[in-house]
């Protein structure tokens, strides 16, 4: 079973995707900042690889849009990896 985490902060998004089965973090990732000018999206897979995006962050409506899509496609290739079953 593949756990999705989501945590709402004052000015953050945050997610986590998790095997708790295996123990092992596949994703995390979220916008920071979130309505300032220094808003950003942030993403680390289970390899340890890091991406950080400086974007302009309205709301929590852009956040979790953004976190979704994104999710969905880097899921793609965990999926792929790890040949999980996504439901």
């Amino acid at each position: 079973m593949i756990v999705l985490v989501i945590n709402n902060g004052s000015t953050s998004s945050r997610f986590s995707i998790i095997d708790p089965e295996k123990n092992i973090l596949l994703a995390s990732g979220g916008a920071e900042n979130i309505g300032t000018s220094s808003s950003y999206y942030k993403y680390e897979n289970y390899r340890g690889n890091k991406e950080k995006v400086k974007v302009k962050i309205k709301n929590y409506d852009e956040a979790l849009t953004m976190m979704m899509t994104q999710m969905m496609k880097k899921l793609f290739l965990i999926q792929m990896i790890f040949r999980i079953s996504l439901i």
